[in-house]
């Protein structure tokens, strides 16, 4: 995804600029979640088209304190407390019923982008039609690994023989991280207060959260600020299977694949 920016203007609204098809996704995820639930999420004001291929967003202004920045000094009821609002957030997303006969796309059923699938270099994919689908282009994205060494074939498809096919596809916000949360502290309580960044939300498979969650923590085994192992077990928890085999397919890409371009 291209790289956005987002400035403040006057005390209740921010303005995040982008490419104009990623803010327009993205405008559109945060009012499909603000009309069908009740997430703390940003008002959008107004989404236009700048010109040029540049968008932007005027939301309502996140208050609080970014979690980033406050996690190490929370008690670890606190950080509990907010891992499971958090968690209920994305049990809200998942009641939702998908509109788009359970198509993979972008909350308004388009082509989308994920950092964790492909490095598209700013271009978007999909939609898909179905997770098998999803799953199929996801092995071509592995082609150049096997032309350098062809025994990968063999490897990818015993990994794609493991491969669900079959999860139920749910609205997903799909950046999961302390960047993204703002909570409110009370004394002994600690509140999310926003959940932002929507750019990557849309029809996923019901173990995809859990996936870049995973993707973007840091270790589960990380003791000095236990993000990942508090939130796999209270936010992400499960898919150990679909974890491992996405760790597989990191052991051959070493990074996130290159989208190829006949492949936008």
């Amino acid at each position: 995804m291209a790289k956005s920016e987002g400035t403040a203007e006057g005390n209740r609204s921010f303005v995040k600029k982008g490419p104009v098809r990623e803010m327009t996704m993205e405008a559109a995820a945060m009012r499909f979640v603000a009309e069908n639930t009740s997430i703390p999420c940003p008002k959008v004001f107004d989404c236009c088209d700048l010109g040029d291929g540049t968008g932007s967003i005027t939301m309502e202004y996140a208050e609080g304190e970014l979690l980033a920045k406050v996690w190490r000094h929370l008690t670890q009821d606190q950080k509990i407390s907010v891992a499971r609002q958090i968690s209920k957030f994305l049990d809200e997303l998942r009641s939702i019923q998908h509109p788009f006969s359970g198509r993979i796309c972008s909350a308004d059923d388009g082509p989308f982008y994920d950092e964790m699938l492909c490095w598209a270099d700013g271009r978007l994919f999909g939609p898909f039609a179905t997770e098998a689908e999803l799953n199929d282009w996801r092995m071509r994205l592995y082609s150049p690994f096997v032309q350098r060494h062809p025994p990968t074939a063999e490897t990818l498809a015993a990994i794609r023989c493991r491969m669900r096919d079959d999860h139920p596809i749910v609205f997903t916000h799909g950046d999961i991280h302390r960047k993204n949360i703002f909570v409110r502290r009370d004394g002994e309580h600690a509140t999310v207060s926003a959940l932002i960044d929507w750019g990557q939300s849309g029809w996923r498979p019901l173990h995809w959260e859990t996936m870049k969650f995973l993707f973007l923590a840091p270790s589960v085994n990380d003791a000095k600020y236990d993000w990942g192992r508090v939130g796999w077990e209270h936010i992400c928890p499960g898919f150990k299977v679909e974890a491992s085999i996405e760790g597989e397919l990191m052991s051959i890409s070493g990074v996130v694949p290159s989208c190829p371009k006949d492949e936008e």
